[in-house]
């Protein structure tokens, strides 16, 4: 099959199930809510930052966690930014699967207020011949992938 060669991989689709429960967006949205720390903790240990699930857990009800870098402070509370952002899209049902919404989201999580795709508004920062952190470099990497990747 042609998506099988594609893909590079395959799977029996017998073992997927026929009936996939149905739940409310209201309901969704709590589960999220519910376990937001948890995915804000996998997705900051995915990126290689070092706080601990209690900590994240910690910061993430306001209280400040001392011993760590303000740049793994500041990543894991635009991780929850994101996440929150994307939740009120949901729960307002003014979420939408494209570009803008992507960029949006990925932007806060890079650290940017406000996306326009030029980096030099990351934090408020003015452009500057000093080389570019890794968050910045990835966001211009992510910008120039999603122009050749998802139409406007």
């Amino acid at each position: 099959m042609a998506l099988f060669d594609a893909l590079g991989f395959r799977w029996d689709r017998t073992d997927i199930p026929d009936k996939v429960p149905v739940h409310s967006i209201e309901r969704a949205c709590f589960q999220f809510h519910r376990v937001l720390a948890e995915y804000v903790w996998d997705a900051g240990s995915l990126e290689g930052n070092p706080f601990t699930f209690p900590e994240v857990q910690t910061l993430l009800n306001g209280v400040t966690v001392g011993g760590h870098k303000m740049s793994d402070q500041e990543q894991i509370l635009n991780l929850a930014e994101s996440s929150k952002r994307l939740l009120a899209q949901v729960k307002s049902e003014q979420f939408r699967l494209d570009k803008a919404t992507f960029c949006g989201l990925q932007g806060i999580v890079a650290g940017m207020r406000r996306w326009n795709g030029d980096i030099s508004v990351a934090k408020g920062r003015r452009p500057t011949t000093r080389p570019m952190s890794a968050w910045e470099s990835l966001a211009v990497i992510r910008r120039c992938l999603l122009s050749q990747v998802l139409p406007n």
